[in-house]
């Protein structure tokens, strides 16, 4: 069905938009003028001046409410998806975090099986943060494995096709291999709990790295050097990478607020930068 909303202000990359937006079936057909004629075959939609902006999509949630997700508890995946909806979440990856080798498979493949039960917020496939990790943070280190192609198998063949991200230390031995394999089968790979050295990261980032998890959580900063030259910080690398998506605890307990600030200006500087397609 075709609908034409309008009274509403449409929120987009750059700006708020007065317009009003087309929907074809599931997807956005586009903008146009309040008054612009476009046929008969729209159904009229009055959004009584509300607002309108795009679906948050959430690609690491370890839980939501009283569900965590490395519990496989029956019906958590499909709670969660009616509750998320609620606040404005279409599209989520429910996550694990490290764990024992002997339970990672299992849990993954229930996970993956619940996915398929969301009736609300789409759950989008499974997260596995870890458990290639350089530094644990609040994960069990007695759980952090070395990233091998066994590995990446086992992992895939666990979820049946719903692997859909992997966080992952790049520097651990075994990871280019491992990346490689996780990347041919679809899987988006994201930094997190890196010891990397920031002259390594572009080199990392050619493996196929598309985002990083929680900035400046877990990610070492580097001692002063001598002649008062900034040293670059794995953080600094990752803000050079224009390409990467950046994940961030965004609370102001995780991440200083004025480091949130800063990302914020960078990301938007480099967006308003790059020309539109």
């Amino acid at each position: 069905m075709k609908k034409r909303w309008s009274n509403v202000t449409v929120v987009g990359p750059e700006a708020h938009s007065a317009s009003d937006l087309l929907i074809d079936g599931d997807r956005f057909a586009g903008l146009v003028a309040r008054d612009a004629p476009i046929g008969d075959n729209w159904e009229p939609v009055d959004g009584k001046r509300a607002v309108l902006y795009p679906g948050m999509i959430d690609l690491l949630q370890h839980g939501f409410g009283q569900h965590l997700y490395n519990d496989t508890t029956p019906g958590a995946v499909a709670e969660n998806s009616l509750m998320l909806a609620r606040h404005g979440v279409t599209g989520f990856l429910p996550s694990i975090s490290c764990l024992p080798p002997s339970q990672m498979e299992g849990v993954l493949s229930r996970l993956a099986a619940q996915c398929e039960e969301a009736k609300g917020a789409k759950a989008l496939g499974v997260h596995s943060e870890g458990p290639c990790f350089g530094s644990p943070g609040a994960h069990n280190p007695e759980n952090i494995v070395a990233p091998s192609l066994a590995l990446a198998e086992r992992m895939l063949a666990a979820t049946d096709g719903r692997l859909k991200a992997v966080t992952l230390a790049p520097e651990r031995p075994g990871a280019e291999e491992f990346i490689a394999h996780l990347k041919q089968a679809g899987v988006s790979i994201h930094l997190g709990h890196s010891r990397a050295k920031a002259s390594d990261i572009p080199r990392y980032v050619s493996w196929g790295i598309d985002a990083v998890t929680h900035m400046y959580n877990v990610m070492p900063t580097e001692p002063p050097g001598t002649m008062g030259v900034h040293v670059v910080s794995l953080t600094d690398a990752l803000l050079a990478e224009k390409d990467l998506a950046l994940g961030l605890i965004c609370d102001g307990i995780h991440v200083d607020p004025q480091l949130i600030k800063l990302l914020g200006s960078c990301r938007a500087s480099a967006c308003s930068s790059r020309p539109m397609p």
